[in-house]
């Protein structure tokens, strides 16, 4: 039988731990029903997880002895982040949920020139990205950094030597062979204007092409983060 996974904000560690998140006591308490003696996975969302015993439910917490927590290393061949202009509430929360799933280190959400709609929620997209992890098994859970400005993600201290620009307009197909670390960057559903993919190519962005159909912003997203992290 398949254990539920919860990542907590807290260090794991050997021994009682009590868990005052309230959305996590509702899930275990309300939802679930798990009861004293049940067990359930529990990880910190920066790769270390461990298997814990319910000992006590409160209404206002969940108290659990935690074994011995072990580090996980994911499997992915490549670290990746990716830069995704920001899209409709509904579909850029897709993007960060799959991304998530797929293994996406981390996810800048872009402000382009052709972004249509800037406001996005942060605490609901870390939420998701949270609950995304838990689902897919696993440990860690992907940064969500504040939006970025297209030219101030160019300088982007944190990004990747090695980054893949994707524009319909380019003929070399994405060939990820030998990058291990790597940034992926995604335009909005009105596309790149040329002065951004002029930009980025300057930056030393490799202007590349996931094939000859249109697809809309999510599924290019996912499609070329699934390539990305272990294609």
């Amino acid at each position: 039988m398949k254990r539920h996974r919860f990542v907590v904000k807290q260090e794991l560690a050997a021994g009682t731990l009590e868990v005052g998140d309230s959305g996590i006591v509702r899930q275990m308490a309300r939802v679930l029903r798990l009861k004293v003696g049940d067990q359930v996975e529990l990880a910190d969302g920066r790769g270390s997880q461990a298997l814990a015993t319910v000992v006590e439910v409160l209404p206002q917490s969940i108290t659990l002895e935690v074994a011995q927590p072990q580090f996980v290393t994911q499997s992915n061949r490549r670290t990746v982040t990716l830069y995704a202009a920001i899209a409709k509430r509904e579909n850029f929360e897709w993007i960060v949920q799959k991304a998530t799933e797929i293994g996406v280190a981390r996810i800048v959400p872009l402000q382009s020139a052709r972004t249509v709609k800037l406001g996005i929620k942060m605490d609901r997209l870390r939420k998701i990205a949270q609950e995304a992890a838990e689902q897919c098994g696993r440990a860690d859970v992907p940064e969500i950094s504040e939006p970025m400005a297209f030219d101030v993600a160019l300088a982007d201290p944190q990004k990747p030597a090695q980054n893949f620009f994707f524009d319909t307009s380019a003929s070399e197909h994405a060939d990820f062979s030998g990058a291990s670390t790597l940034g992926i960057w995604i335009g909005p559903e009105g596309g790149w204007t040329g002065e951004e993919v002029s930009a980025a190519e300057a930056a030393g962005c490799r202007i590349v092409s996931l094939g000859s159909l249109t697809l809309r912003a999510e599924t290019a997203a996912t499609v070329a983060s699934f390539l990305a992290v272990g294609g």
